[in-house]
This record gives C-alpha cells, sequence and structure tokens, in this order.
C-alpha cells in the first residue's frame, strides 16, 4: 500500500519509556485509507521492575477499526524471582463482551534450577485491529520446571530434567489440549547431548481432518502417548550429527519414526546439511508410510553477508520445493559487543521459490 510520512514520538525521558508512531495507507483498489497508531509507555521502578500500558487505534475501514487498550507489569524480587501479568481489551463495533485479554504469571530462572507457573485467558470477542489472535476462547494454564545439576562426573558438563503440563479450555470448560512432558539429557563437555521424552496429549478434535491423501481423523477425544531418544553432536565438528526414534499413540493407531541428520562442514565459509525423517503410520482408516528428505547449503561471503540454498522432497505428497535465500547481518543500535548472540538482525533481502514449478518472489525481514 502507498504509505504516508507517519509520526514518531521520543523513545525515553527520564526512567519513562515512551513510544508513538503513526501512519495513513492511501486507498488502493479495494482496499480503503486507513490510519495506524500506537503509542505506548513504560515507566521503571525498583531499578529493574515496570508497569506500563498501550493504545492502538485502527480507523478507515468499518470492518476493521478498532481501539485496544492494556496495562502490563513486571517486578523482579531477588534470586531473579519475576512476577509479570497484563490486561487488554478490544473494541470492536458491535462487541461489547468477551473482548479482553490477560495473562499472569511467575517464574525464576538459574542454573540449578528453573520454574514458571502462568494462567492465559483469551475471550471469544478478543480480536485487536493491530497484531492478531492465532486462537480466542481459550482458557491456558501452564506448569514447568526444570532442575539442571553439575555433578562433577568426568566428561559431563550437566544433567537436564525438566517436566511440563499444559491444559487448554474454552470458555464452556470444554477440554481442547491436556499436556504432559517430561525430558532428561545429559550434556557433554564436548557439547554432545543424549536425550529421552515423554508426552502424553489429550485432544477433543471437534472436526474431522486430513492427515494423508484419503485418510481421516474422524471426531473425538483421543490421548496420544510418545516415548522418544537421541543423541545430537555438537556441530563445531567438521562433521556432526543427531539420530532420533519416536514412537506413539496416534488417534487410535500409531507411529513409528527415525530421524537423522548430517552437517559437513569442509571450510569455514561453506556448511551442507542433510536431513531425513521417516515415519509409519497407521490409524484405523488407513496406513501409510512417509520420508521428508532435506539438503541445505549455506555459503558465508564475509561476516555480514550469506547465501542459502535448500532443497525438500516429500514421497508423500510428492512435493518438491527449491529455496534460494540471501541473508545481511547488521547490528542493532546500541552500545553491544558484537560477539553476542541475539544482538544482530538478519534480513533476508532477496527470496527465490520454486514449488512444483511455481515460481514465487519475495521480500522479507527476520528481526
Amino acid at each position: 500500500f502507498p504509505i504516508r510520512p507517519y509520526a514518531r514520538a521520543p523513545p525515553m525521558i527520564g526512567n519513562t519509556n515512551l513510544g508513538l508512531l503513526s501512519l495513513q495507507t492511501s486507498h488502493s483498489g479495494d482496499f480503503l485509507s486507513e490510519n495506524f497508531t500506537v503509542g505506548r509507555v513504560k515507566q521503571n521502578i525498583f531499578g529493574r521492575s515496570y508497569v506500563g500500558g498501550i493504545l492502538t487505534s485502527r480507523q478507515g475501514d468499518p470492518s476493521h477499526r478498532d481501539i485496544t487498550a492494556g496495562g502490563d507489569f513486571m517486578f523482579l524480587v531477588k534470586n531473579n524471582l519475576r512476577f509479570h501479568g497484563l490486561l487488554s481489551k478490544s473494541n470492536r463495533p458491535g462487541e461489547s463482551s468477551e473482548d479482553w485479554f490477560g495473562s499472569f504469571g511467575a517464574l525464576q530462572f538459574n542454573d540449578k534450577y528453573n520454574w514458571e507457573i502462568r494462567y492465559d485467558d483469551i475471550g471469544k470477542n478478543f480480536d485487536p485491529g493491530i497484531g492478531f489472535v492465532t486462537r480466542p476462547d481459550q482458557k491456558t494454564w501452564t506448569a514447568f520446571g526444570e532442575w539442571t545439576p553439575r555433578p562433577g562426573w568426568r566428561g559431563v558438563r550437566q544433567l537436564n530434567f525438566r517436566a511440563l503440563y499444559k491444559k487448554t479450555e474454552n470458555h464452556r470448560n470444554v477440554l481442547e489440549t491436556d499436556r504432559f512432558q517430561l525430558v532428561s539429557a545429559v550434556n557433554f563437555q564436548t557439547d554432545d547431548r543424549l536425550h529421552t521424552t515423554f508426552n502424553h496429549v489429550a485432544d477433543n478434535v471437534p472436526y474431522p481432518f486430513e492427515i494423508a491423501p484419503g485418510i481421516i481423523i474422524p471426531p473425538g477425544e483421543y490421548e496420544n502417548n510418545e516415548v522418544a531418544f537421541g543423541v545430537a553432536m555438537t556441530p563445531s565438528r567438521p562433521v556432526s550429527g543427531r539420530f532420533n526414534y519416536y514412537t506413539t499413540s496416534f488417534y487410535g493407531g500409531r507411529i513409528h519414526g527415525t530421524v537423522f541428520g548430517i552437517l559437513v562442514r569442509p571450510f569455514s565459509f561453506l556448511h551442507l546439511r542433510f536431513d531425513e525423517d521417516f515415519s509409519d503410520v497407521s490409524v484405523p482408516d488407513g496406513s501409510f508410510h512417509s520420508a521428508l528428505s532435506r539438503f541445505f547449503a549455506s555459503y558465508y561471503l564475509n561476516s555480514r553477508l550469506s547465501t542459502r540454498m535448500a532443497i525438500q522432497h516429500s514421497s508423500l505428497y510428492g512435493d518438491f520445493v527449491l529455496n534460494l535465500r540471501v541473508f545481511v547481518t547488521s547490528h542493532r543500535y546500541g552500545n553491544y559487543p558484537s560477539d553476542i548472540p541475539g544482538r544482530f538482525k538478519r534480513r533476508r533481502i532477496q527470496r527465490f521459490e520454486k514449488r512444483n514449478h511455481e515460481v514465487c518472489r519475495g521480500f522479507d525481514q527476520l528481526a
């Protein structure tokens, strides 16, 4: 869309962060002229805590008109213990109830143990004009705990024991998903890793869906249990790999699967990776075999510019995908050392993709 100049406010005044962004789109074809405005204020308190608020407005197109307001907080106490929460309400024309979103929780992370508890509640009619909601009308409880001792054994750096419980219902108290996961892992001094996983998932499937040509999962309540184990070698070696085996009950049937991958770095500027995923699936409606093959080749021209080619083939659908990308890595604004992970932007400045002889070109960005 043609975009007219926008206004932006200064970001920081003392201990107060301020943000104001407004832009106007012009009329184009079937799309009406619209104004998008976002205002944000965050007040730093007690050194490392904050309270804040946000207001978003979308005006112009009656079908998307909305004003959403919200507030959030984060209180950091000793031993890295954090309490956080947010509450937001949209204001769509014709909607006057169940148009809220709330999230509250507490967490603590350190080298020996990590834990988090959280409650999320999304109203059936919560629909902000700017942004999106993946799935409304949900209540989710999450509990997570992890113990990461360092036993001092020869060759072993750290052990990892993790448990996760997550339950999701709608506002009629109908169960949608109930998940329990246990993970144990051994991390070696060489950065190699052994791990085992157990997953229990209870699903309420409201409508039928297709998992393979001609094979349908009917509506109903299902309980699936998965057991998996694997090994992963550190990618810092010139040649490394990974292997996983899993077996799981699957909507009244069963899946046996094997995943392996090989990473070869013949030169510091050239990385080659091959992944293969085999699965044998049987359900009451039928059975099938699937093999998903992927090949990646990455070439680093310098510290800022790199290219990557990806080829994927699925035996189930006969789908062939060729993907070519160019990445530019640039430093974010601020006084950050260049070797700290996560302080970079990777911009995919050009993408070329061929899927079943259809060519797509596009520009996008990864922040």
